[in-house]
């Protein structure tokens, strides 16, 4: 399973979805925003679930988890160091 192709894609789509995530935050004066996280996990799902409008594409849950879960970690992440520091998550 792990050396899968589908796999691999999963892996792919939380990394992107990780890296926009921490860019969007970075844009933002890297203050968490607990509407941000919103906006992107509903963006992953939604994707996802538009998928089986194109042609070459099918609608498929996992991807949809791969998404929420790239933006899930880098939210952790983020407030665990904002926790270290003494930071209070902006609401």
């Amino acid at each position: 399973m792990i050396g899968s192709i589908e796999f691999q894609g999963k892996v792919q789509y939380s990394i992107a979805y990780s890296v926009l995530y921490l860019l969007w935050i970075k844009v933002f004066a890297g203050h968490f925003h607990i509407w941000l996280l919103a906006v992107f996990l509903g963006l992953g799902i939604l994707v996802k679930f538009a998928d089986p409008l194109t042609e070459y594409s099918k609608n498929d849950a996992w991807d949809a988890v791969a998404n929420a879960s790239g933006v899930i970690s880098v939210a952790r992440i983020i407030s665990l160091v904002n926790q270290n520091r003494g930071v209070v998550v902006d609401h």
